[in-house]
């Protein structure tokens, strides 16, 4: 597969680890609180999508760089995404209170809106089509 195909197929893992999350919303909206298996493997297979998303946005960053380089960023993408959960539950937890669903939801909220928006934007990715000259026939 070429790089663009590799984009479309992390972009596509971003949006359904976004989704994933969404489920695992409406598991604890159901439940009335979170620590359902639902919830916590929605939780795992958002977590483990998103992470694999994240290679979206990095192989559009280095595009032209060495394969090396490449390599290291998708894997420090990947494992950034990881970290950025409790980073940012932390974060709104302290603005939303810890016993709120804001503030234990808040970080994943953010991350969803990011997944979404990189893959997106990867599923838009495309390469540049080759110009037709004048008076060719159109097929």
């Amino acid at each position: 597969m070429d790089r663009q195909a590799w984009i479309r197929v992390t972009a596509g893992a971003a949006l359904l680890g976004a989704l994933a999350w969404m489920i695992k919303w409406a598991a604890i909206m159901a439940q009335g609180a979170s620590g359902s298996p639902v919830d916590i493997a929605a939780f795992f297979v958002g977590l483990v999508l998103v992470a694999v998303g994240s290679v979206s946005l990095t192989l559009r960053l280095t595009r032209g760089r060495s394969r090396g380089v490449t390599t290291a960023a998708a894997i420090g993408g990947a494992v950034l995404a990881v970290l950025l959960v409790p980073g940012l539950s932390i974060v709104s937890s302290a603005i939303f209170g810890e016993g709120t669903v804001a503030g234990g939801e808040g970080g994943i909220a953010v991350l969803v809106v990011v997944a979404l928006l990189v893959g997106a934007t990867g599923l838009r990715t495309t390469t540049p089509a080759t110009p037709v000259p004048a008076g060719a026939p159109v097929r």
